[in-house]
């Protein structure tokens, strides 16, 4: 886990955090480039079995690590 539990709170409703300082804001969008960009890249490339596995991947890695910040 890299983000900070200090950086969000849990969401009202459903699974997930919300950020509620600037880092939270920062790392949500590190996250939004990190996964976004070769995405749109290897598709661009044409290639999109390797665009699906890497927002598969990626997804999953965003997945745990909101796991960790949530349960903590």
């Amino acid at each position: 886990m890299i983000g900070n539990p200090q950086w969000f709170r849990p969401k009202a409703f459903g699974f997930g955090v919300v950020p509620v300082r600037w880092q939270g804001w920062a790392y949500a969008a590190a996250w939004i480039g990190s996964i976004a960009l070769p995405f749109w890249l290897l598709n661009a490339r044409h290639q999109p079995f390797e665009a699906i596995a890497w927002l598969t991947l990626a997804g999953g890695a965003l997945a745990r690590d909101v796991w960790k910040i949530w349960s903590e």
